[in-house]
């Protein structure tokens, strides 16, 4: 019976997930969309260079094809509207408007083959909302459309199109919003001067752990900052974590239990911002290295329960120095390593083959 089970896995091959799914939005470039008579022939209209910036509530749509074949427009405060929608005087950015206001379910498929996506659900759509295999009114048959798409071999952008009639062709140019480098889970790197504080940034003579601290701090060392796809955030830290006499009922600094609220119970939430390299960290008691230091103090009691912290991430996204300024001229610094993720990790099926089990 081992023996055969072993047979199984060995014969098994990695479940594959459409390259389609994800979040896309619209290229920001001249001729991103456009309308002509023939696919590749956009002379009737097309986006211009300045339509980038006048239709920037437009540009930034996002078009979600989520890994359980849900679909959603995500769209903000605006998006671009037409004169053809219920109430809208003149085109224009302005409030989404019902039912192409991403709040009705929808569902997506695709076919890999025939290079065809599948959306149904009222007012879910991909590029233009009036856009569907029989009309620019915004109302497709069965609530479904129809649009055929080139997936670049990269997987990074995508052409879409869809005739709308007769020789009429709306084409998109969609570029796939890869999710931040930083999504995942890190812990503290293993090594001396893992974390430290000093007077400014690369200075951390006023202290940092030595090598020994790696096996007396082992209970701080294996802990886990998680960066979720969703945006939630968590510190996972076991059984045990380092608490220091500032926390109630600890009376000197060593391994223990976590104290609340830095024990990771409560919810939180993370976002990036990749330009100014900054992480904010939303949460009673979510922190990211020493739980006590925030932007003003270090006392765990941060103003709103929120930290922002700097970043820099390494060029191969594996390890990332982290630093926070506590009060004037007062840096911790922090550095931490990705915990990648075991190569079997992930949904897998018997292969569809002879000889897959025996």
């Amino acid at each position: 019976l081992i023996n055969f089970l072993i047979l199984i896995f060995i014969s098994s091959i990695p479940f594959s997930q459409s390259s389609i799914e994800g979040k896309w939005k619209m290229s920001p470039v001249a001729g991103a969309l456009g309308v002509g008579p023939a696919l590749g022939d956009v002379s009737w209209w097309a986006n211009s260079e300045a339509d980038v910036a006048t239709r920037a509530c437009f540009f930034d749509d996002e078009y979600v094809f989520n890994a359980n074949g849900s679909y959603k427009n995500v769209l903000g405060a605006q998006t671009w509207l037409e004169a053809w929608q219920a109430g809208v005087d003149a085109d224009g950015c302005g409030t989404p408007v019902a039912p192409h206001d991403g709040s009705n379910a929808a569902t997506w498929s695709v076919d890999e083959t025939a290079k065809t996506i599948t959306i149904v659900g009222s007012g879910a759509y991909l590029g233009l909302a009036k856009a569907h295999n029989t009309a620019e009114d915004g109302a497709p048959v069965n609530m479904t459309t129809v649009y055929n798409y080139t997936l670049a071999s990269d997987g990074k952008s995508m052409d879409v199109n869809i005739e709308v009639g007769t020789g009429v062709f709306w084409q998109y140019k969609l570029s796939k919003v890869l999710p931040p480098e930083i999504l995942g889970t890190w812990k503290m790197s293993p090594v001396a001067g893992a974390l430290g504080v000093g007077p400014a940034l690369g200075d951390v003579s006023w202290w940092a752990n030595s090598e020994a601290d790696l096996t007396t701090r082992a209970c701080f060392f294996d802990d886990r900052y998680v960066f979720y796809a969703n945006g939630s955030y968590k510190n996972i830290l076991g059984s045990e974590t380092w608490n220091e006499a500032w926390q109630t009922g600890v009376d000197a600094d060593g391994c223990g239990a976590p104290v609340a609220p830095h024990n990771g119970a409560n919810a939180a939430t993370w976002t990036v911002d990749e330009t100014a390299k900054t992480i904010t960290i939303v949460g009673s008691g979510a922190y990211l290295g020493i739980n006590k230091v925030h932007n003003t103090g270090e006392d765990g009691l941060p103003v709103d329960n929120t930290i922002v912290y700097n970043y820099t991430l390494a060029s191969d996204g594996k390890s990332m120095d982290v630093n926070i300024e506590m009060g004037t001229g007062v840096f911790w610094q922090y550095k931490f390593s990705k915990v990648v993720p075991a190569k079997i990790e992930g949904a897998w099926r018997l292969a569809p083959e002879a000889g897959a089990m025996g």
